[in-house]
């Protein structure tokens, strides 16, 4: 699932300094809002689990929003705003409009152009 990054997305988690690792716990532990067509997949202080402990440096993404579509399940950008989760719940249920993600898509070949 992770070679699914937009080109966009791999250039905003490395402004954000976020590692693989780092995205795939969010996307594994992550609270998954369906909105405006996408998936919001936001890592909360109690999405993490007990046995992480609290000096581990997977508690630092609390506050971090992976936005996927819904079409074709790449992600397509990341944030990191704690406050942004009460937005991203406002946002409109549905959005009807086409997939623009399935290019610019990074696989195992490289980018798809």
């Amino acid at each position: 699932m992770l070679d699914q990054l937009t080109r966009h997305a791999t250039f905003r988690a490395a402004q954000r300094n976020l590692s693989d690792e780092q995205i795939a716990f969010i996307y594994e532990n992550g609270y998954k809002l369906h909105n405006a067509g996408a998936v919001f997949i936001q890592l909360r202080d109690k999405d993490i689990p007990d046995t992480i402990p609290a000096n581990d440096p997977l508690r630092k993404c609390t506050g971090t929003t992976l936005v996927m579509c819904s079409g074709c399940k790449s992600i397509v950008t990341v944030y990191r705003n704690p406050e942004a989760f009460h937005k991203d719940k406002k946002k409109k249920k549905y959005n009807l409009r086409k997939c623009y993600c399935q290019r610019n898509r990074f696989n195992a070949n490289g980018w798809d152009d």
